[in-house]
């Protein structure tokens, strides 16, 4: 049996200029953004195809986004949803369908991003650091339900 050691443990027990642990992935304090948006019915709030909800305000440039939670009351219509942003829209969670009350957690396998997602904003037209549930197919059709987004993240 041999005893390894994980990359950041290698750099905590022998650390040089060249190997700083990056803020946040050792002793970081982790944060927590919460947001919702809530359809009442009126045509204006309603969620359509192509849609795009903002949530919560851009996180910090260097943050690690740990996990992303999605949780929905009965939508009703056919809607399906992701959660990224506007480099990479299902970033955290791939379309899924929100048409019953449904809590839906992010799975790295499906959505190709492997955590901690470090937000670095390389790409001024298509930012990385704003949250962002889009519409992927369908149309709301109830009265006060709402959508939240919980993302936990790391920026120090």
């Amino acid at each position: 049996m041999a005893t390894k050691s994980g990359v950041n443990y290698a750099k905590w027990l022998r650390p040089t200029a060249d190997n700083i642990i990056k803020a946040g992935l050792m002793g970081g304090r982790v944060r927590v953004l919460v947001d919702s948006y809530t359809t009442d019915g009126a045509a204006d709030l309603l969620l359509a195809n192509s849609d795009i909800i903002k949530i919560g305000k851009p996180l910090p440039k260097g943050a690690h986004v740990l996990w992303v939670r999605l949780i929905s009351g009965d939508i009703g219509g056919d809607v399906s949803v992701s959660v990224g942003d506007a480099e990479v829209p299902a970033r955290y969670i791939v379309a899924t369908s929100i048409v019953s009350e449904s809590v839906t957690e992010m799975v790295a396998a499906e959505c190709g991003t492997y955590l901690p997602y470090e937000i670095d904003v390389t790409d001024e037209d298509a930012r990385d650091d704003q949250i962002l549930v889009t519409v992927t197919a369908g149309t709301s059709n109830t009265d006060a339900k709402k959508l939240t987004v919980i993302v936990y993240y790391t920026a120090d």
